[in-house]
């Protein structure tokens, strides 16, 4: 499939720390193998991660044949930075306002620079693409669709933004922007209910949606949003395709503390609260050894507590997913599909989620891992576990087995061949 393929994501792929990261290389690598003939465009000011030591220019063993890198000048360098923290101040003083204001982001230029935008178009116009592919609604400013419209567009929303947004705000005003200590969150904040009335931000959702109908393809992350693209979006075809993964093979001992690792963001943080305030004490009187190890970035915000490590960011983390007996995710706030349950699974490790979170996973109650309604079904889950290893290690085959035959990479190839094959048909 010989098509030039012009390839935006505004974070370092190569550098891949995040669900997101993980979700754009998947489909930079599937593009590649398809034998397109891929460019990808990101930026030095919209990036999460540095660009230390990459420059425009052809890349070798990279799954792309060519990278494109904006660096704004010093002044307009300067007025992106001035206006990200005046964006920060304004979060920290009102998140309720902030968010309305991303809201409006979407579709808009505003989180890009003047130069970002004409040099994407720029690249359009050298390259003469077949296909340009946008990763996250928030910088379709970059794209001109009335000057575009004969190429195949697509947009990979991996989130609705609108909708995260939303959830976001209303939890960032109940758990603040300082170490979280669980006992001192409301009530309210921490029950199973919590985020069901907040799904429909309404006209921001609609707004969110009249960006997709601009793409011949949106392509959703999981069937529960795929639905709402379908129902909300009136002109673009709407794909759902899933987190994909490849089976890791490590050593599983199941011999180490439960597990949860996450990154640096307020839905994981409310996870753990959850966890200490309404499951831990439970398991304590079910499993008085019990031992969780806490891994990643979200360590910056939590308050430790009997029975936890804070590890923070580790060395080996595959090492420490082959000693883990289970994965614990009481993580159930967000959208998209939750990587860690994914990347556990593939590791051989068995989850205990919610079904909030196991909706759209892998998850199979009894038979990868064990889904729970509730804090008290959570709790019985973990100790469950916690003095089952041969327990873990069935489940924790099974879920491998299952990544294995359901979540294979081959799978998002097949599912973007058909819809690139929508241009040469």
């Amino acid at each position: 499939m010989n098509l030039r393929v012009l390839f935006f994501f505004p974070h370092n792929l190569f550098l891949s720390r995040t669900g997101a990261h993980q979700r754009g290389l998947e489909m930079l690598t599937a593009l590649t193998e398809l034998g397109c003939d891929v460019t990808l465009f990101s930026s030095v000011v919209s990036s999460d991660a540095p660009w230390s030591g990459f420059s425009s220019g052809p890349l070798t063993n990279r799954p792309c044949r060519n990278l494109i890198l904006h660096a704004p000048a010093p002044l307009e360098a300067a007025w992106m930075w001035a206006g990200r923290k005046a964006y920060r101040t304004l979060k920290m003083l009102s998140n309720v306002v902030s968010a309305g204001f991303e809201a409006r982001l979407i579709g808009t230029s505003g989180l890009s620079t003047r130069s970002m935008r004409l040099q994407f178009r720029k690249a359009v116009a050298n390259i003469q693409p077949d296909v340009i592919f946008m990763s996250y609604g928030w910088w379709d400013g970059l794209l001109d669709h009335a000057g575009e419209g004969h190429r195949l567009r697509i947009v990979d929303t991996i989130d609705l933004i609108s909708v995260a947004t939303h959830m976001r705000s209303a939890l960032q005003a109940a758990i603040g922007t300082g170490i979280v200590t669980p006992a001192s969150l409301p009530a309210e904040t921490l029950r199973e209910e919590f985020f069901d009335d907040l799904r429909d931000p309404g006209a921001a959702l609609a707004a969110e949606c009249a960006v997709y109908d601009k793409y011949d393809v949106s392509i959703a992350i999981s069937r529960s949003e795929g639905k709402v693209l379908e129902d909300k979006a009136r002109k673009t075809r709407v794909v759902t395709i899933p987190m994909t993964r490849t089976p890791v093979a490590v050593r599983n001992t199941y011999e180490g503390a439960a597990l949860f690792a996450a990154g640096l963001n307020p839905f994981n943080v409310h996870g753990y609260a959850y966890f200490v305030s309404r499951v831990l004490p439970s398991v304590r009187a079910l499993a008085p050894q019990f031992r969780l190890e806490v891994t990643g970035t979200v360590c910056q915000r939590l308050a430790p507590t009997d029975n936890v490590l804070l590890s923070g960011m580790v060395d080996r983390l595959e090492q420490v997913y082959a000693d883990a007996p289970f994965l614990v995710n009481p993580v159930y706030g967000g959208t998209g599909q939750q990587v860690k349950i994914v990347d556990a699974m593939a590791h051989g490790v068995p989850v205990v989620a919610l079904d909030r979170a196991a909706l759209g996973s892998p998850m199979r109650h009894g038979e990868n891992g064990l889904i729970a309604k509730n804090a008290e079904e959570f709790s019985s889950h973990v100790a469950t576990l916690w003095r089952d290893r041969d327990l873990c290690r069935r489940l924790g085959a099974n879920a491998r087995a299952t990544i294995a035959n359901e979540c294979a990479p081959a799978m998002l190839r097949d599912a973007l061949e058909r819809i690139l094959h929508t241009r040469t048909a």
